[in-house]
């Protein structure tokens, strides 16, 4: 399955080698990456190396960056115990 984020930067690299009139070949080598991760980044199903994918960000004048977000709790993993500590907390057991 292809990872939707991983996909989206895909067609940006994508869309910015094909605005510049170059080849998978022609970035792989520039890029200094194989040109089989090139085609796959861009189609999304890349699961190699974060240095890889880096190369390529940086060839196509982008960056990754990361920030911060809530993560959600997900209660079908939580032991019967922890679930009911984490309902009380949330406010949806009993007190």
């Amino acid at each position: 399955m292809k990872d939707a984020g991983l996909v989206g930067i895909g067609l940006k690299l994508k869309e910015r080698r094909k605005q510049r009139g170059l080849t998978q070949q022609q970035v792989a080598t520039k890029a200094s990456i194989f040109r089989q991760d090139v085609s796959r980044i861009e189609n999304g199903s890349f699961v190699g190396a974060l240095s890889t994918l880096n190369k390529y960000l940086h060839f196509a004048g982008l960056q990754l960056t990361c920030t911060e977000r809530p993560s959600p709790v997900y209660k079908t993993h939580l032991t019967p115990q922890t679930k009911r500590k984490v309902d009380k907390s949330e406010g949806d057991g009993p007190s």
